[in-house]
């Protein structure tokens, strides 16, 4: 006979196996689902049958369990928010989309929008669209639209600033030919002090307007600002919007039709949700596949705080607002497979973040490409097979290892910061090749570099240690340029790499036609490009280019419309 305090052990060991061997299979279906069946069964049938929201399946999912999607041919309006979730290294808390299509935003009707008197003609308001939340945009007709800052709005002698910066920024717009003096721009605070602007204070700004000069480090919010003695009163952008343009302050949002349309003329999407994956907080052992994503207020997917062994495999993003795909903080990150396209930048790995990052393409970001900004983290990032098409900046990183990289078109090709070592690189298209600045340290090898403007530019005067190039060939023409400031030096490529000893080898000048076939849509015979990418990568360029417009098409008609016919099972949204 067993003792009854060993029966109970026994029991409850047999309990506690039960309980930790069991994982479950959740389904969500937003066209048959309902929240109040159990989750377990793809189909409705027998009291049994799928959740309708992801949020219901979200909430009681545990290590090992798998959340299911069905890609029902109808968005998800919703987002999927894990904070503090935890799988295990063998039982990996997965969410498989199934190709399904998830938004940030929300349709909009004309109800609501009130006239606002303290605007330009026409300027409309309406305080119930964006709630407590930070993050908020609007698509208007099809296209999707920054709000207008106050800043971006001045014209010369004017000033604005905002209440709710902690850092009581002023900013300002001189008038040509100006030259700020000490006592050029003062301010008033609230007891009527006044405070005289330090000239050297004054720093570039994120304006649109480039010419904007910002200062930061007053004691408080001033009640009115002095230029050459004279007040001048502080611009709201909300006073003077343009037709077509939209702002918010708090929870108002302001925003004035275009003329020659009244408000219930204009087709609207809120964007009121920050992405639609977010990982937060304490989490690990997260798997995401096969999802795609389409307009985010912020990032398609946000990881943040300190997660660990997320693995996010054929997520895709468009139309986003911020990144695509960002990973912040102490976060451990491996994106396996993705598309993002349009979004303000298509990757951006931050902070501290440990990231490897396969078989992903950037295309047509607002800003950057692919970037990575972690001088901070402990290991080198890694990159593979990566494709980058017609962004401003493609390519702009710090400690990484990228093999097997493609850029076609865009700005700048390549922005290197410190410990970047790039191998079997093709570049073309591109206004200019690389940019280096005096903490740089890269290294090149079997890469091909062709450009409309073919730029060096390496921001030192001592270049020894900045650049090592290894069998790089470059097209004809390329310029090297050097120096702290401007005016810079600059010399023909051939003759940099000639008294470039142990920084160069094996480099050559050479035509690069072969590769202009790129910029057609076509890929280059393999035979004549022994250096650069692979054929391989070619060949997925080409192929993803043949969908391209399919995809984006889908991606608009599935956050206009909601839905695209016939449900189906997607594999498109795999890497071609």
């Amino acid at each position: 006979m067993v003792p009854a305090a060993a029966g109970r052990c026994a029991l409850f060991t047999c309990v506690a196996w039960a309980t930790i061997a069991a994982a479950n299979d959740y389904y969500v279906n937003n066209r048959l689902g309902d929240d109040a069946l159990d989750g377990r069964a793809e189909v409705v049938a027998d009291g049994a049958g799928p959740f309708r929201t992801i949020a219901k399946a979200v909430a009681i999912v545990k290590a090992g369990d798998t959340i299911h999607l069905a890609p029902t041919g109808k968005v998800y309006r919703e987002s999927i928010i894990l904070i503090d979730r935890n799988g295990e290294p063998d039982k990996p808390i997965t969410v498989d989309g199934q190709g399904a299509w998830l938004t940030g935003s929300e349709h909009c009707t004309p109800d609501g929008w009130q006239p606002y008197p303290g605007g330009e003609p026409g300027t409309l308001v309406r305080s119930d669209l964006a709630g407590k939340s930070p993050w908020f945009s609007l698509c208007i007709d099809g296209e999707m639209t920054w709000g207008v800052r106050d800043m971006d709005i001045l014209r010369p002698g004017e000033f604005c600033f905002d209440k709710s910066d902690s850092n009581n920024t002023v900013y300002f717009l001189p008038p040509k030919n100006v030259v700020l003096e000490p006592d050029t721009v003062q301010a008033t605070l609230r007891d009527g002090t006044t405070v005289s602007l330090d000239p050297a204070k004054w720093h570039a700004s994120h304006s649109r307007n480039r010419s904007v000069r910002r200062h930061r480090g007053l004691s408080e919010p001033p009640t009115r600002l002095m230029f050459n003695g004279q007040p001048v009163e502080s611009v709201q952008c909300r006073q003077r919007l343009e037709p077509g343009q939209w702002t918010r302050v708090g929870r108002d949002i302001y925003y004035r039709p275009p003329a020659d349309k009244s408000i219930t003329e204009v087709r609207m999407l809120t964007v009121p949700r920050a992405s639609t994956v977010a990982l937060q907080g304490r989490c690990s052992h997260i798997v995401i596949k096969n999802l795609n994503a389409v307009y985010t207020a912020n990032d398609g997917y946000n990881i943040h705080g300190q997660v660990k062994n997320a693995r996010f495999v054929n997520c895709n993003a468009f139309y986003c607002f911020d990144e695509g795909f960002s990973s912040h903080d102490l976060c451990e990150t491996e994106l396996d497979g993705g598309i993002y396209v349009h979004c303000d930048n298509g990757i951006a790995n931050v902070n501290q973040c440990v990231s490897v990052t396969r078989n992903v393409i950037c295309d047509s970001a607002r800003s950057v490409g692919f970037m990575l900004t972690t001088r901070d983290s402990p290991d080198l990032q890694v990159i593979d097979n990566l494709i980058l098409v017609d962004s401003p900046s493609q390519y702009s990183v710090t400690r990484s290892n990228v093999d097997n990289l493609l850029i076609v078109g865009g700005g700048q090709a390549m922005n290197l910061g410190t410990d970047v070592s790039i191998k079997r690189a093709t570049s073309v298209g591109a206004n200019r090749l690389l940019r280096l600045d005096k903490a740089s340290s890269a290294s090149l090898e079997d890469c091909l570099l062709g450009a409309t403007r073919g730029v060096v530019h390496l921001r030192s005067e001592d270049t020894s240690t900045m650049l090592k190039l290894t069998r790089v060939t470059t097209a004809p023409g390329t310029i090297v340029e050097w120096g702290e400031t401007y005016p810079w030096r600059r010399e023909p490529m051939t003759e940099w790499l000639a008294r470039a000893g142990e920084r160069a080898h094996d480099c050559t000048e050479t035509d690069l036609a072969v590769l202009d076939v790129l910029l057609e849509g076509k890929a280059p015979a393999s035979a004549s490009t022994r250096r650069g990418c692979t054929p391989e990568l070619y060949q997925r360029y080409v192929e993803y280019l043949q969908k391209r417009e399919n995809l984006l098409e889908t991606a608009r008609r599935m956050a206009w419309g909601g839905e695209t016919g016939q449900p189906r099972r997607s594999g498109s949204c795999a890497f071609p």
